[in-house]
């Protein structure tokens, strides 16, 4: 320690300045000042601070110190002693019993209904020491109690958890076990100065206009503040050592349930007590309880009076009641039947349209037109939104393949996708020759009946040896095989279509000249190769087809059909795969390079098939399934057959004249002759109706001639 000897009169230094060592003596007011002087700054300022508990002398059990530092610059460089004001802690523990005392003697005064009777046993106000900085080894420590005092050991009382009062042991345990740590309780501070001391007290201590004084309980523990930590837990489950303390609903007027509540006390910026008040917690519910209890009794009586009421009603509606019953179940079953039996319908009809069997000519579908559906405005509602689905899906199955369509409806969700996979597959290219001439020859109206008769008997063809219309290109058609469902012996099927439709083709063009109209030529070219089949388009637009060389070498195949003069030409491809047996007759023609690669391929006109194995497979037929399965027949249908049952389907709505496909051949009838060549000049008596018989009854004689007219020799060109 630095010390110099200063005159008091001039501040200055009158002796030199010399070394020495601090040793602070071990009084607990200059310890707890030295604490200090080491924990602040050397420069720092003076400050008050509370000692350590420690033995008084004489005998006189423990105490506690306010101290204060004595340094004569002010700061904590310059210390050389400490003051201290020191009160024992038995002066503490009689001002808390004296305050217990006003608590219990004022809970006396309440009204006997809601007053519990009160005693040391199960009431306490204690203090303990919740924290110091300065001296962190004292926390816990039972400072004082309005009970029974504890033995002070050295100088230093025992901790509140070891205390020998049983209420101040099992409160101490109960704050720990909720807090887990002294400093962490959860307490109400108090004030920090004089002033708030003052103002608080003065505005306890006025009285209301009754003449009545405020609570004395309140005007010591200033209860007027933010409110205590409370909570209560049950002494018999302390005492036992059970791990849930809390008392048991309803048991709160019972004397094992008390009520904890802390309030902390900053006796400076380092130090901290704890005032912990235990008391029946029937002492502050008791009042509330009973009340409670007044109130559910009377709630019962309430209850039972209602339900008497309500039991009397019961008995006078009963009749009544039954009758609404009934009367309910009969209207609820008529009302079911009006809507259960059109939702029957429906249901069959969903199923049917599952499977793309649109049933318009059903007696459930004939429910559906208007005037004939449900009374019901949701099932009519119901019935029309299902007769526009129905539309819409044929509608859809004529622009789309049948079978993608049909994965639609049923939720396959790569029918809706983007997806393509490699299959191998025949490719059928068909194109009318010279059509472009045919078009510019025709009225706009003769173009179209020519156009839509072909296509329709060609499509026809093509699904009943299994094909799938990809596109129609103007005259031509695009034809696969195997895709997108599979298709056994695909090239055997795509040649026997080739050969039906230019059979159909010469039927038409005897019907067509009946009309006055031009005869048609068609080239096809069928080719078998590996190509990449399913969704391909963008993510906004996209469509069923096939992606490869091969699409491109079907259509080479049908354009050498005009050089090579030939009407079918297939690659060596198809002709291999086309089994044997079969019945095809195929001329070599030649060998081109019609692939990518430099290789060449031979390439064969398609000239005929031998009638013996349609005549076997007809036979087959005759027979049942199970001689049919054994027999070597082919499984190609005959082409005479599939011819008239395609013109037969196209033929069907030239039956009535009044057909909506008769209106271009009606309006054709009664022109005056512009556009190209027509009827009209020998027609123009001819009734619109009488006219469209006629062609009619000529449609008839090509669907005859296609079933009856049949070669008798071994092989058809």
């Amino acid at each position: 320690m630095v010390v110099s000897e200063v005159d008091l009169s001039t501040g200055l230094d009158v002796a030199p300045f010399r070394v020495s060592t601090w040793e602070p003596s071990t009084s607990p007011e200059l310890s707890v000042q030295d604490a200090l002087r080491q924990e602040l700054r050397r420069n720092a300022r003076a400050a008050r601070a509370w000692s350590a508990v420690h033995a008084l002398a004489g005998g006189g059990g423990a105490g506690v110190a306010l101290t204060a530092p004595v340094i004569y610059c002010g700061e904590y460089s310059c210390l050389s002693g400490a003051l201290g004001a020191t009160i024992s802690l038995r002066q503490v523990s009689l001002q808390s019993k004296r305050l217990w005392t006003t608590l219990r003697d004022f809970l006396s005064t309440q009204s006997p209904d809601a007053r519990v009777d009160i005693d040391a046993s199960m009431s306490s106000m204690f203090i303990v020491s919740q924290g110091s900085s300065l001296l962190p080894m004292q926390e816990g420590l039972l400072i004082a109690s309005s009970g029974e005092e504890d033995d002070v050991l050295n100088g230093v009382p025992p901790q509140a958890l070891n205390s020998s009062q049983p209420i101040v042991r099992l409160a101490s345990r109960a704050l720990l076990s909720r807090f887990s740590q002294w400093s962490e309780v959860a307490a109400q501070h108090a004030p920090e100065n004089a002033q708030e001391n003052a103002t608080r007290n003065a505005a306890q201590n006025r009285t209301d206009q009754s003449g009545k004084g405020e609570d004395p309980v309140a005007q010591h523990l200033h209860v007027g503040d933010s409110p205590f930590p409370l909570f209560n837990f049950s002494r018999s489950r302390a005492e036992d050592g059970l791990a849930e303390w809390a008392c048991a609903p309803g048991a709160y007027l019972d004397g094992d349930c008390l009520q904890v509540g802390a309030v902390s006390m900053d006796l400076d910026v380092h130090t901290t007590w704890l005032l912990v008040i235990v008391l029946p917690a029937g002492t502050f519910g008791a009042r509330a309880v009973r009340g409670n209890l007044s109130t559910e009794r009377g709630l019962d009586d309430m209850d039972l009076y209602f339900f008497g009421l309500v039991n009397s009603y019961r008995a006078s509606r009963g009749a009544l009641l039954c009758g609404v019953v009934a009367a309910s179940v009969l209207v609820g079953i008529g009302v079911g039947a009006l809507v259960s039996r059109p939702l029957r319908r429906l249901s069959l009809l969903m199923r049917r349209l599952g499977d793309l069997d649109f049933a318009h000519e059903s007696a459930e579908f004939v429910e559906l037109h208007p005037g004939r559906r449900s009374r019901i405005r949701d099932v009519r509602e119901l019935q029309e939104a299902f007769r526009r689905l129905s539309r819409g899906t044929e509608a859809f199955a004529r622009f789309v393949p049948e079978t993608v369509v049909r994965n639609i409806i049923h939720g396959d969700t790569t029918a809706t996708e983007l997806h393509v996979s490699r299959r191998q597959v025949t490719i059928m290219n068909s194109d009318i020759e010279g059509f472009t001439a045919i078009s510019e020859n025709l009225a706009q109206r003769d173009l179209l009946f020519v156009l839509t008769r072909y296509l329709s008997v060609m499509t026809r063809v093509v699904e009943l040896y299994d094909g799938v219309v990809s596109e129609i290109q103007g005259d031509g058609l695009i034809v696969f095989w195997n895709a997108p469902d599979d298709v056994e012996d695909h090239a055997s099927k795509a040649c026997a279509a080739a050969l039906a439709q230019q059979h159909a083709v010469g039927l038409l063009n005897a019907e067509f000249a009946t009309l006055d109209l031009p005869h048609l030529a068609v080239r096809i070219g069928v080719h078998t190769g590996s190509v990449m089949s399913g969704n391909i388009g963008s993510e906004s637009k996209m469509k069923f087809g096939c992606l490869g060389e091969p699409m491109k070498v079907a259509g080479n195949l049908q354009e050498f059909c005009k050089p090579y003069g030939a009407r079918i030409i297939c690659s060596a491809d198809t002709y291999e795969e086309m089994e044997s047996g079969k019945g095809f007759f195929c001329r070599r023609l030649d060998l081109l390079p019609i692939k990518r690669s430099e290789a060449t391929t031979w390439i064969y006109e398609v000239v005929g098939r031998d009638t013996g194995a349609e005549d076997e497979h007809e036979a087959v037929e005759t027979q049942s399934d199970s001689q049919a399965s054994g027999r070597a027949a082919s499984s190609l249908k005959p082409m005479s057959s599939v011819v008239s049952e395609a013109i037969r389907r196209s033929t069907s709505s030239l039956v009535d004249p009044r057909a909506q496909l008769w209106q271009p051949i009606r309006r054709w009838i009664w022109k005056s002759g512009s556009g190209g060549p027509t009827l009209a000049d020998e027609a123009s008596s001819v009734p619109a109706d009488d006219a469209a018989a006629a062609a009619a009854a000529a449609a008839a004689a090509s669907s005859r001639s296609a079933s009856g007219g049949r070669s008798r020799s071994r092989t058809s060109w």
